[in-house]
């Protein structure tokens, strides 16, 4: 008798056990396998008589010899499986001892019945039977074997869409979503499941996916049916691309992995250097073709687009000026209707830089406005009215035909007061509800403030963020409430934290609705709020035609690990600010959109399409040295030597100063293992200082070598995260939890916990829980987890609130429960590549543990696409070579396995003496 036989039904038909040769000798004849099978799964569970095989596996035989081929069969699987294996009622029925063989099928429908859904879906790896037929077999075997197929296949979907369900009512959109098309792929051409399918993604906000699995299923109707969805489907379908706004098509993204929050990066550093999912704060087109951009992107609605240009004061008689604060207080007011776009005026200071840049000498608002996208102009003058007081002559022209629409004459006991007027009779005319309250209590009370205020606007879009701050301090010296002016302020220094994000937070409900969301929603990205999403998509949602909202949208989607969601905001800043590259502008929010997209396509483990817009971008400015550094930080990321030093020249030749080669050259001799090269230019810049960061990656390169001591010693590693690393790996994994958990908590507890400490709480404890789960101390994973999970929904990134399914994942792998286990890290990834790629080994290590090698190796690969200093910091990628060599090898791959034995044994030569023994192992792997 063999122990521990295991019967796989669903995919790949298999057996396993001790006797590995006599299983696969006994699958391969398929009316053996067949009749196994049968026995197996066929219901009741029991017995079956024997003219009931008979006439399912020899219809065309006589009975004498169908018996005697019967009892062939019987004896087979008896000498292979045991006597016990196969029981008998005389010679009239027969069946299989259920507690001797494990069958797929069986475990399937008990975690089924006990609404163990992740369970079920964990032993359905495909169709029931596939591939398997037997051409002289009856044909009610034939349906036999179809009907379990189906229901074993809808069962399979019902348990995946329940999931989704369950992952949508507990605000997992990821998990939804995945879980969700699951259900439709085993399902793909039941019309029922793709609606199902299509209402979810819809109702968690991914439209353009649910678009994509409505317009694929069309497709595959058409082509192999010749019909057309219901017209359920497609109505449901037309009100989605209703309400899309329209958008250049997303590239593709590879579907290698899924994607669902930003990488692993350690708390103090910014993986990939120059890619950041932060929100930055900071080819030539024609006039008419950027105006175009917005208008097409509007045309859906009715939504009246203005803007308000020049405003002539009159006052003094024969002279006239610009009267420049009136011209953004009204545009400011008019800001607050409802179902009105406004471009802002410091959106038209910008485009006027842009247009000036692309050799227009003196662009007026009027082009500015066209140029940004507005339909309508309001333009006038501001005059002296006989009481004393101040007069707005204005009028309301459409931009396309220089019409004049409306005129209005309001008058004011001095200029706020008269803009109000303004705005309700403009508003009276739209057929809008004026606003509530005077734009004084949204602003400032004190002209001279906004002067300054406005003064500040022009010099910053001039390019003299000097001058810019000395205005906006001067706006809030003379108004200390003045929010705007605050907020510019913060801009210009640039800094994350400190007094001057403190002040424009507090004052942010002292302005526009507009206003107060963008601050909001720049503040929250911030200080990593984890309200910050929600603020984005109303200001996105209220202001689609404000750059700053789409910017902040894409940011916080990019936060939350929907890269796929992010892509389509960051486009329409692209589209919206084509200006941008008709020049060197010190400020470019198309040049912001597509490294945030080029950076979301790498987190999503696409860098194709993160390479394929680079180099779009780059081709947009060909003289900017921005795009062509990007580029070589993603090129580096997959290791090719020649295309990363190619783009690192064209990169040196355009750059304002001139790089050394050392550093790239030192990055890509890690990664592909040449550790000599690596160290002998690592301890050069060490020894000259001519680079900051010299002494952090020799320490990376000596523990992917097991040189730890040696890491040790440096003195980078006693002040940094690297020293928990390194007592892990030296073995002393209660020191490395004691100084992670030090590291956990640089606040006061008594005070609330910011973002920021919340996802280095987060972070640190997980380091926490992977030294305890490595010492074997699984008691307090269970707290641990849950107080992760409790720091995660404080912080706006969502990958910290994830990773308390990999410390759960570690308790249950502690007990041994690998499936569940499997489930748990599945469920703490966000991104494949650049993500906590210790996760990734882990799931490799249970999946070797489950026998599914190809799944470990498939969870693996990504790793070595994550960056040296974030992702691949807490696993070294020398322990990724050896699971991966022994995922090969148990795949039954080993030219592929000696490939990643060769690379452990070249890293491991001069390791420490612990290591030892695993490079002995990976020596003679090698050799083979």
């Amino acid at each position: 008798m063999i122990e521990g036989i295991r019967l796989r039904t669903l995919g790949t038909l298999g057996l396993s056990g001790s006797d590995k040769q006599g299983l696969k000798a006994l699958v391969s004849q398929p009316k053996r396998a067949v009749l196994l099978v049968y026995l197996a799964v066929a219901r009741p569970k029991g017995l079956h008589r024997r003219d009931t095989l008979l006439a399912l596996l020899w219809p065309d035989s006589d009975q004498a010899r169908a018996r005697h081929a019967l009892s062939q069969l019987v004896y087979q699987l008896r000498r292979t499986l045991g006597a016990e294996a196969i029981v008998s009622e005389g010679d009239e029925a027969m069946g299989l001892a259920h507690d001797r063989v494990w069958c797929d099928v069986h475990a399937f429908d008990a975690a089924v019945e006990e609404r163990r859904w992740a369970d079920a879906l964990e032993l359905y790896h495909g169709d029931f039977l596939t591939g398997v037929h037997l051409a002289d077999a009856a044909p009610e075997l034939e349906d036999w074997i179809g009907a379990e197929r189906t229901r074993l296949r809808r069962a399979a979907a019902n348990a995946a869409w329940t999931l989704a369900l369950e992952e949508e009512r507990a605000e997992n959109g990821a998990a939804a979503a995945h879980w969700g098309r699951r259900a439709a792929a085993l399902l793909p051409d039941d019309e029922t499941a793709v609606r199902k399918l299509v209402g979810l993604l819809g109702r968690l906000g991914d439209k353009m996916g649910a678009l994509r699995v409505y317009d694929e299923f069309a497709r595959r109707l058409q082509e192999e049916f010749g019909v057309e969805p219901s017209p359920d489907l497609r109505g449901t379908a037309e009100e989605l691309r209703r309400t899309l706004p329209s958008t250049r098509p997303r590239e593709a993204v590879s579907p290698a992995a899924p994607v669902s929050a930003p990488g692993g990066g350690p708390p103090h550093r910014t993986p990939l250097r120059s890619l950041t999912l932060v929100a930055v704060l900071a080819g030539v087109i024609t006039l008419t073709g950027a105006a175009i951009g917005l208008a097409r992107w509007l045309s859906r609605s009715n939504v009246p687009v203005l803007a308000v240009g020049a405003i002539t004061d009159l006052r003094r008689g024969d002279s006239a000026a610009p009267a420049s604060v009136v011209t953004d207080l009204l545009s400011t007011s008019l800001a607050r209707l409802p179902a009105v776009q406004v471009i802002a005026t410091a959106r038209l200071y910008e485009v006027q830089a842009q247009l000036r840049s692309g050799a227009r000498p003196d662009p007026t608002l009027f082009e500015a406005a066209r140029a940004a996208g507005a339909r309508q102009l309001i333009q006038g003058t501001l005059r002296r009215d006989p009481a004393d007081g101040v007069r707005l002559d204005l009028e309301r022209i459409d931009i396309g035909t220089g019409a004049v629409r409306s005129g209005y004459r309001t008058d004011g006991s001095d200029l706020f007061a008269a803009v109000d007027q303004a705005t309700t009779a403009i508003a009276r005319d739209l057929g809008a509800t004026a606003p509530v309250g005077p734009i004084a209590d949204v602003t400032t009370h004190s002209l001279v403030a906004y002067r300054f205020y406005e003064a500040g606007l022009r010099a910053f879009y001039e390019g003299d963020e000097v001058a810019a701050t000395r205005f906006f301090d001067a706006a809030l010296d003379d108004d200390s409430t003045f929010a705007m002016a605050a907020y510019w302020v913060w801009l210009i220094q640039g800094g994350p934290q400190g007094p001057s994000l403190e002040r424009a937070a507090r004052l942010a409900d002292h302005a526009t609705d507009r206003e107060r969301l963008l601050i909001r929603a720049r503040v929250a990205q911030s200080l990593l709020d984890p309200a910050g999403l929600a603020i984005a998509e109303t200001l996105a949602f209220r202001y689609p035609a404000d750059l700053a909202g789409q910017m902040e949208l894409g940011a916080a989607r990019a936060s939350q690990g929907d890269y796929l969601g992010a892509i389509a905001p960051l486009r329409r800043v692209i589209t919206l600010d084509t200006l941008a590259f008709t020049g060197r502008l010190a400020r470019c929010q198309a040049c912001d959109a597509y490294a945030f997209l080029a950076t979301a396509y790498v987190y999503a483990d696409s860098s194709a399409a993160a390479i394929r817009v680079t180099r779009e971008w780059a081709a947009r400015q060909p003289g900017s040295a921005r795009p062509q550094g990007l580029l070589v930080s993603i090129l580096e990321l997959g290791s090719p030597d020649d295309s990363t030093l190619t783009a690192f020249h064209v990169l040196d030749s355009i750059a304002s100063q001139r790089s050394p080669q050392d550093p790239v050259r030192a990055r890509l001799a890690i990664r592909r293992g040449d550790f000599g090269d690596a160290d002998l230019r690592l301890r050069r810049m060490v020894a000259e200082g001519s680079w900051s960061d010299a002494e952090w990656f020799l320490a990376i390169s000596l523990r992917n070598q097991g040189r730890v001591r040696e890491a040790a010693a440096l003195p980078i590693t006693g002040s940094t995260v690297l020293r928990g690393l390194v007592l892990l790996e030296r073995g002393r994994w209660r020191e490395a939890a004691a100084d992670f958990e030090r590291r956990s908590r640089p606040w006061n507890p008594a005070l609330p916990i910011t973002g920021h400490q919340a996802k280095n709480l987060a972070f640190n404890l997980t380091h926490v829980a992977t030294c305890l789960a490595a010492g074997g101390d699984t008691a307090r994973l269970t707290r641990l987890a849950d107080s992760i999970e409790w720091a995660g929904r404080n912080s706006l990134p969502a990958r910290e609130m994830y990773l308390a399914h990999y410390v759960r994942g570690l308790r249950l792998a502690a007990r041994g429960e690998w499936s569940p286990a499997v489930e748990a890290y599945r469920r703490s990834i966000l991104s494949w590549n650049e993500g906590y790629t210790r996760v990734n080994y882990v799931l490799a290590q249970a999946l070797l543990r489950l026998n599914r090698p190809r799944e470990a190796i498939a969870a693996l690969q990504p790793a070595f696409r994550g960056s040296l200093e974030a992702a691949n910091l807490y696993i070294t990628r020398t322990e990724l070579h050896e699971l991966l060599a022994q995922a090969f090898d148990a795949a039954g791959e080993r030219d592929s396995a000696t490939v990643h034995w060769r690379a452990v044994e070249t890293a491991w030569r001069n390791a420490d003496p612990p290591f030892r023994p695993r490079w002995e192992i990976a020596r003679q792997r090698a050799l083979r």
